[in-house]
Order: C-alpha cells, then structure tokens, then sequence
C-alpha cells in the first residue's frame, strides 16, 4: 500500500495512555504492516531493525506495544484493523483493474469498427453466440426457424429464455461450471431485474472481456438491506475510496 487513512481522533484515544516513545513505535509499525500488507515477523529483534528502534527502552516498547495492539499467531503478529484496510484497499484495485480491463476492450472494440468501416451496430459474435441481444427479443439462428413462419427468424420474447439461452453459454464457455453461471444470473436477476441484466449482456457481449463473470460481477454490484456492521464497512470503504481518488487526482 502506498497510503492509507489515519483516523486521528481513533488513534489518539486508543494510544492516549502511552508514553511518547511507545506511541512513535506504534505508529511505524502500523507504517509498515500497510508498507508490507502482510503480519508483522515473529522476531521481535527484526521489527526492531526495521523501524530503527535500537536503544533498549525502544526494544520495551516493541514488546510492550506488540502485546497490547497486536495477536501473535504462527505466521506473525496480526493487526485486526490493519487486515480490514488491507482487503479493502485490493478489493478496491481488484474492482479498477476489470473496470480498465473491460474499457480498454471497449476501445479496441470500436477501433476495429473504425477500420472495418463500422460505426453502427452490425451484429457481431461473441464466442461464436450473437451479440444482436435487444432488451426484450433476440434473434435465432437460421437453422432453428420454426416450419410456418414464411423463413422469418422467430424471436425469443421470454426473459427467462433470453438471460439463460444466452447468458449462460457466454459464461460457460468462458469456464465457469454451468451450476454456478445459473446460480451467479438467477441471483443478478433477482437484485436487478431482468431488464437490467439484459442490457449488461449485452454490453459485456459487446466488450468481449476474458472473465465475463467478472465483468457482470462489477457491472451489477450486489444491492440490499446493510446491517449495522455492513453500513460501517460500507462507509469505510467509501471513504477510502474517495481518498484514494483525490490522491490520484494530484498524481
């Protein structure tokens, strides 16, 4: 992590009571557990070398420090405040990069139209199905034209036939096991809506990304009543990322 957000009021009321050294110790340590994004070493005498504490009544206050704010398990001592910013902060540069992913394919998308001559909405394939997806119809195949129909491609008007006929081949032949990509548009149907989800199919249809999960995963974010610890979560989450923004604003 290159930054992260210092809570002044928490941080002062939880180290109010030690002494200046042990305070300083404090803080580099969490400097660098969020340096690092990982548990602090086992060797105490390790930490010390790391953030410079090299006079005895510094080492004290490592030891002292590290017992009262921190977990010693096996792999290292663990932080429960720090963990929690740490897996914001890559859910947060995990959610980015498809998000560039998905407009860099966006833009190779309409260059190839551009050289192709084409600035419209000529139906195209995805894997082989066809992007030509309106939020009601879809268009069949030559070859499934029912008998009677004057070799008029019949249409699909049913949304259950459309997100299912269509969705779950483009998630299946990206990998995902057919139980999950049902289980992953029936519950996007259920939060969003069967226009909403029609309309991303599309669009990732449109995109070709590599991990269309992914893709439709960050496109229609899960929705629904937060609990207390969920609406906290979700606060220090947006306030992260609101920082995280301005800071890349000055960049």
């Amino acid at each position: 992590m290159k930054y992260y957000l210092h809570h002044i009021g928490d941080f002062d009321r939880a180290t109010r009571h030690l002494s200046r050294i042990e305070r300083s110790v404090y803080s580099d340590m969490i400097d660098l557990y969020y340096d690092t994004e990982q548990q602090l070493p086992l060797d105490v005498s390790l930490i010390c070398r790391k953030i410079l504490a090299r006079t005895n009544e510094e080492s004290t206050a490592v030891e002292q420090t590290l017992n009262e704010f921190f977990t010693k398990t096996p792999t290292g001592w663990y932080h429960e405040r720090c963990e929690t910013v740490i897996d914001e902060y890559k859910a947060n540069t995990s959610q980015k990069a498809l998000a560039g992913r998905a407009s860099a394919a966006k833009k190779a998308l309409k260059r190839q139209q551009a050289l192709n001559g084409d600035s419209t909405g000529v139906e195209r394939t995805y894997n082989g199905t066809s992007t030509n997806l309106e939020p009601k119809t879809i268009n069949l195949k030559p070859s499934s034209v029912p008998k009677g129909t004057a070799g008029k491609p019949a249409k699909i008007t049913e949304p259950d036939e459309i997100i299912f006929g269509y969705g779950l081949p483009m998630l299946t032949t990206a990998g995902t096991p057919e139980k999950q990509a049902r289980s992953f548009l029936g519950g996007l149907r259920k939060h969003h809506g069967d226009d909403a989800l029609i309309s991303k199919l599309r669009d990732c249809a449109k995109a070709k990304p590599l991990q269309p999960l992914e893709w439709l995963a960050a496109a229609l974010p899960p929705k629904g009543t937060l609990n207390a610890q969920e609406k906290l979560e979700a606060g220090n989450s947006a306030v992260l990322k609101r920082f995280m923004e301005k800071d890349n604003a000055r960049l």
